[in-house]
């Protein structure tokens, strides 16, 4: 008895706080909302109807495609259907060549985030896109990323040297754990 007037009474104050609050709640959603909506975003359908209608003009444009409306702070372009982001080089792939493989990524040939032409995109995994940023100079490895201790020389001279990793520590400036990994080809891998 005493319990069935307690869930009642709950249920009676929570149907109360929910209509004392839902008229501010939807208020403060508008706001933010309204704060938080990028700039150049068109509606849901028509942006998506404007893509396909794009990409069905221009089957074989050579160029660039960007993407004019709203973007990620990366570059990529951003399309919302039904309350979900996307990116716009992924569904332009989809509109064009079919479902994404499980596990890939798509990648740009020319190396421009907002492009959604389905001609300079492909499928690769992310260890194809992380190759291709390093030789198309995206991506900072051995000298060139901030960090490095050592030089190209320096790797060399651990891998051809016959002294000892402390010697070489003492020597190079480096720990001995480093040295032992530049050996093992844990780090620097990309020099022969």
């Amino acid at each position: 008895m005493l319990r069935s007037r307690y869930n009642k009474k709950a249920t009676s104050l929570r149907k109360q706080w929910v209509a004392s609050n839902t008229a501010r709640l939807r208020r403060s959603q508008a706001m933010y909302l309204k704060r938080n909506s990028p700039r150049n975003v068109m509606p849901d359908k028509t942006a998506f109807v404007w893509i396909v209608e794009t990409l069905s003009n221009s089957p074989e444009c050579q160029e660039c495609m960007v993407w004019p409306f709203g973007t990620y702070p990366n570059g990529y372009g951003k399309l919302t259907i039904h309350q979900i982001k996307y990116q716009v080089h992924r569904i332009s792939y989809i509109i064009t060549r079919g479902s994404i493989p499980e596990g890939l990524r798509i990648l740009h040939s020319c190396d421009n985030p907002p492009c959604f032409n389905p001609l300079h995109l492909r499928v690769g995994t992310a260890k194809d896109n992380t190759q291709d940023a390093i030789t198309k100079g995206r991506m900072h490895c051995g000298e060139r990323s901030g960090p490095s201790k050592c030089t190209d020389e320096g790797v060399r001279l651990i891998r051809d040297s016959n002294l000892s990793l402390e010697e070489l520590s003492v020597r190079l400036s480096l720990t001995v754990r480093n040295i032992r990994r530049i050996r093992s080809r844990d780090t620097w891998k990309h020099l022969p």
